[in-house]
């Protein structure tokens, strides 16, 4: 069992910069709850919430020989969370976006069914999974983090029309295979009515 250790922050920051397991339990279990109960509050989703939360303190524990930078890790901690909320609902709104076209294209779905909607948007996040690592790495930027397609290629150091070539092709993919996706599942939801 880890030992349990009197809260300061700055120290417990300087333990976490050295690799320390057990100052990182203690940071987790000091913010895990607030974590949660914000993301739920924005998700409505137990399971989303949950992978939001473990992202974020993977990303503290990968960011962690940064720390000697942070004078308050509360402030830190609240912008990290601000800026991954921000992006998750850019990619919720996005999701919403593509789905509610698809369910137009389709004709024969009921727009508002709730179990339609999830299974697109799952579909959705395998789709992005199985691209090739630089389309994904585009398409994140750009459809999740909201970057412009200049800022994308600066970053990435790349070129603009390689910018837009990854952008077309992971889009072609996509719509490819939420309309194969929404076929399928429009067919299986008119056989159980």
């Amino acid at each position: 069992m880890a030992e349990i250790i009197p809260y300061k922050e700055k120290d417990l920051l300087e333990r976490i910069q050295q690799s320390d397991a057990g100052a990182f339990e203690t940071l987790y279990n000091q913010y895990r709850h607030k974590l949660y109960g914000f993301i739920l509050r924005l998700t409505k989703s137990p399971e989303m919430t949950a992978d939001i939360v473990q992202d974020v303190f993977l990303k503290i524990w990968e960011d962690r020989a940064r720390f000697s930078h942070v004078q308050s890790f509360s402030h830190y901690f609240q912008s990290m969370v601000y800026n991954r909320s921000i992006n998750l609902l850019k990619r919720i709104a996005f999701e919403d976006e593509i789905v509610n076209q698809l369910s137009k294209e389709a004709g024969n779905c009921e727009e508002s069914d709730p179990v339609l909607y999830n299974e697109l948007r799952r579909k959705l996040r395998q789709l992005v999974d199985q691209l090739p690592e630089q389309q994904r790495t585009v398409y994140r930027l750009s459809k999740e983090e909201g970057l412009k397609q200049e800022e994308i290629a600066r970053q990435l150091n790349i070129s603009l029309s390689t910018v837009k070539t990854h952008l077309s092709r992971s889009m072609t993919f996509i719509r490819s295979g939420l309309g194969s996706g929404l076929v399928i599942i429009c067919w299986q939801m008119a056989l159980q009515q």
